[in-house]
């Protein structure tokens, strides 16, 4: 859960729902309330791979940033996404790098992520709020 500048709470989360196929997938959610208990309809957060471990944070600017990791391919990798001021749809980031269990914090400024790997813990400012 995060609060923006404005008050609005939002949530982010993963759920079990069926792909285009008619499996069973985990998708990745975003829900905005602006009263904490009524919330829009979810958005489905754009991931490429079974999200877990999904982290929100609420930027200076208004808008939210969305930390996960997801399994594609026989690796885990983590990945971002970001909503601009107003509540707009969540945009995947460009960036994406090896590594689980991500947390994302505000600075003011900045965003800072940090997230495990194989060596460690890595820590970074990423380039966009």
């Amino acid at each position: 859960m995060a609060i923006d500048t404005v008050g609005r709470l939002h949530v982010v989360w993963p759920t079990l729902v069926k792909s285009a196929a008619g499996t069973d997938t985990v998708g990745l959610f975003h829900a905005i309330s602006t009263d904490g208990r009524t919330f829009r309809a979810r958005q489905r957060v754009p991931t490429e791979g079974l999200p877990h471990h999904p982290q929100i944070t609420a930027t200076s600017d208004g808008g939210v940033v969305v930390a996960w990791d997801e399994s594609a391919g026989g690796s885990k990798r983590v990945a971002f996404a970001r909503a601009a001021a107003g509540g707009g749809a969540l945009t995947r980031a460009a960036r994406v790098a090896d590594g689980s269990y991500p947390v994302a914090v505000s600075t003011g400024d900045a965003i800072v992520a940090a997230w495990t790997t194989a060596a460690g813990i890595h820590i970074e400012r990423l380039d966009w709020r």
